[in-house]
């Protein structure tokens, strides 16, 4: 293995970095990653070239001037033409136009503020950027980096603030199923056939999942008996999961419904890869099973800004399902815009992105994909944020979730955090459990959980048999990207996320009709904090509209923005969120398993904790969880997220809270409906 080295990098401020000397080389690739040298001269690769806006600074202010309450251009939005106008100039866009056309590249296309997409052969596009392109094998997937790090040559000198394409990362969708104590999934009830008379899927599910007070199981087989006593999860037979209009009640959002909120003449943005050839069909039955209006015409568009995928990705469709099916339930009166990327490269996802916010598609852009920073690169991540600065000039927000891997140290083997989430203007949207049992009730709290076997096939086992960390919501501090002025009041000189937390535990997930690589499509209970993304993405478009509501005129003015979330948290975090607590659990899992050899009986004792091999946690809880089929046991936990904790305050687990729908409503009218 050939090691790389990488060079340090300084933090982005803005998307103000210069290239030249910059490594492009994912942290995780340098260190696992087989470099099998420079790629063929003939390869053919894309590339997106991002040239800063014109005066870095001047937009700084004008972000800061339309997000400070009380400042006379607050919520004051900028138009496509007037973001424009703070690109570069249009002269460094034709020389840099030229320069990449002289290096043998083919220019496809640039965006209205000056991001010039080209096309060439790997030869040219290290004459280009004055690098060396290798190819590398990780985990058995091949892609590129930039090995010798950029010196931009000729007239791109100085002159752009990001590559994007020269690191072929594959984002990746951020959706979590349940799973059973044998690892495998929790099946979904398969939709009926039509004119069939199947029982109503939707009996197969229970918000009521958890048991009341311990309940205490005894197993004995051979010489080994057990009895394990805890809040039980799940032993009623059904599938924990929740309905839309449930989800709304917790969120307090049925307030707002009563109201006549319900997202009217806002438009949601959806933006996946690969979509799913059966998206609007698996959504009406979904949208009939819970008494929802459907989609038509009307309310439900697809586009395809980059051009059509040739493939279907079913782990992508599922993705596309969850999100168009709860962005359309919490905001039943918006407009849904699923926009298409063909690929999950970030080539792809950014030029679909870019033309959203270029045609101001919609005022609120849910993006349920990421990878962790050391998948990604430098210039890759200056470009997703500058793509946050355009869009929050506009009032358009950008939702990105943080990631299912917690803080990464188990699934990469080094901690990080989710990019584009990262992005210094984007709203990174984290992850919570809701409804968990606790000392003070049923609370919300941050996702994260372990699990461990305790019995098979109803034989108890000798020791537990620990499975590990399952997933858990993403969160911390960015290693390249700035922290924004909105995050002052937070530590460090980095971007924190999450900036807050919505529902994402699978294990009180939320209901959908998922399609399926064979067979019929399913209905089953699905989280992630691609969950959260567009649920939060339908909350916000409620906020939105109710922003336009005209007391005088006594109607709202459609397309109303009350702009991006995370530098109002703070300021009106009264209103918008409610903190976010660790828990105090009535019990914790006993578990007692006594083994016999020669007539000798020997009990070793273990608390929830132990059992998961796990050092405690006084905010978190343990449960018994059962599953019918395997007749297994196990001990589930909840609030348990890696290095991650729940704290009061801003922590990486909930950010600044989890929403207070009924608040933020409120809020949008007082500031702007009289």
């Amino acid at each position: 293995m050939m090691k790389v080295l990488l060079k340090p990098v300084r933090a982005l401020t803005g998307a103000a970095l210069l290239l030249a000397g910059t490594a492009s080389v994912p942290a995780a690739h340098a260190a696992t990653a087989m470099d099998l040298g420079t790629a063929p001269g003939g390869t053919v690769l894309s590339a997106r070239v991002t040239l800063p806006f014109a005066n870095q600074a001047a937009v700084n202010e004008a972000l800061k001037a339309r997000y400070t309450y009380g400042n006379p251009l607050f919520h004051h939005w900028m138009s496509s033409a007037e973001v424009s106008a703070l690109g570069p100039k249009s002269a460094d866009v034709a020389a840099v136009k030229a320069a990449l056309a002289k290096a043998g590249l083919v220019v496809t296309g640039t965006s209205k503020t000056g991001t010039v997409s080209v096309s060439g052969t790997a030869a040219a596009m290290q004459r280009a950027f004055g690098t060396s392109i290798h190819t590398m094998s990780r985990n058995g997937v091949r892609s590129f980096a930039a090995a010798g790090g950029f010196h931009p040559q000729g007239a791109l000198a100085g002159r752009i603030s990001g590559v994007s394409g020269l690191v072929r990362g594959r984002m990746q969708p951020m959706l979590a199923h349940q799973r059973n104590p044998d690892g495998s999934v929790v099946a979904g009830i398969p939709v009926p056939a039509a004119g069939s008379n199947a029982t109503n899927p939707l009996d197969s599910f229970s918000n009521q999942c958890f048991g009341n007070g311990n309940t205490t199981v005894n197993l004995s087989s051979g010489s080994t008996s057990a009895t394990y006593s805890g809040v039980a999860f799940q032993f009623n037979g059904k599938i924990c999961g929740y309905t839309p209009q449930q989800i709304a009640k917790h969120y307090g959002l049925d307030q707002a419904y009563g109201y006549g909120i319900d997202g009217r003449g806002q438009t949601i943005v959806i933006v996946d890869a690969y979509g799913s050839p059966t998206a609007k069909a698996d959504a009406n039955t979904f949208f009939s099973a819970v008494g929802i209006a459907p989609f038509t015409d009307d309310n439900f568009q697809i586009i395809y800004p980059a051009g059509q995928p040739t493939s279907v990705n079913y782990g992508w469709a599922g993705e596309t399902a969850l999100d168009i099916e709860l962005a359309h339930a919490i905001a039943p009166g918006a407009k849904i815009v699923l926009a298409v990327s063909p690929t999950n490269y970030d080539t792809d996802l950014q030029a679909t992105v870019q033309y959203v916010i270029d045609n101001h598609v919609g005022n609120v852009v849910s993006n349920s994909y990421g990878e962790s920073e050391n998948d990604s690169d430098a210039p890759t991540m200056a470009a997703w944020d500058q793509l946050s600065q355009e869009a929050a000039l506009q009032g358009i927000s950008l939702l990105f979730s943080t990631g299912d891997d917690g803080d990464y140290s188990v699934s990469e083997g080094a901690k990080s955090v989710s990019s584009p989430s990262d992005s210094s203007w984007a709203t990174a949207v984290g992850g919570t459990s809701i409804d968990i049992p606790s000392g003070n009730g049923f609370a919300e709290t941050g996702w994260g959980g372990y699990y461990s076997n305790l019995s098979s096939a109803n034989t108890p086992l000798a020791a537990p048999s620990e499975i590990g960390f399952l997933f858990g919501g993403g969160g911390g501090a960015s290693t390249v990207i700035a922290k924004p002025y909105w995050q002052s009041d937070l530590p460090g000189n980095y971007r924190l996320q999450p900036d807050l937390g919505v529902i994402a535990d699978p294990y009180t997930g939320a209901i959908i009709v998922e399609p399926q690589s064979s067979g019929p499509s399913v209905f089953t209970t699905i989280g992630g904090t691609s969950l959260a993304s567009p649920v939060f993405a339908g909350m916000w478009a409620l906020v939105n509209e109710s922003s336009g509501w005209n007391a005088a005129a006594g109607q709202i003015t459609p397309g109303s923005s009350f702009g991006v979330p995370g530098p109002q948290l703070k300021t009106f975090q009264s209103y918008l969120l409610t903190d976010a607590l660790p828990l105090t659990p009535p019990s914790q899992v006993a578990v007692s398993i006594t083994t016999t050899s020669n007539g000798t009986p020997t009990t070793t004792t273990y608390d929830g904790f132990s059992a998961l091999g796990i050092t405690g946690n006084s905010g978190a809880l343990t449960v018994l969880r059962h599953s019918p089929s395997s007749k297994n046991y196990a001990v589930l936990s909840f609030n348990t997220d890696t290095s991650l904790t729940t704290e009061t305050g801003y922590d990486y687990t909930t950010g600044r809270g989890v929403p207070n729908g009924a608040g933020a409503v409120a809020l949008a009218n007082i500031l702007f409906g009289h």
